[in-house]
């Protein structure tokens, strides 16, 4: 679907990117973050946007290192499920 805010740019949508507790770090999410990053700079998206679960810390710790901020808690509705 189009996006039809901020004058129809596109935005990338990052959801369910989860390492492996064995191999943490070792430098691979922040590798797997790194190239959504770039793909959706490529893709010419205006923003980046994720979603935790408030419990994941230690995913909001990780976010934050990667230079995402806090944003807000937001509201969704699913047709299906």
């Amino acid at each position: 679907m189009p996006n039809l805010t901020h004058g129809a740019q596109p935005w990338a949508q990052l959801e369910n990117m989860v390492v492996d507790a064995t191999v943490r770090s070792a430098g691979l999410g922040h590798a797997l973050m790194a190239e959504a990053l770039r793909t959706a700079r490529e893709a010419g998206c205006y923003k980046v946007q994720l979603q935790s679960r408030n419990e994941r810390t230690d995913a909001h710790r990780f976010y934050a290192r990667e230079g995402f901020t806090d944003a807000s808690a937001g509201f969704r509705l699913y047709f299906n499920g």
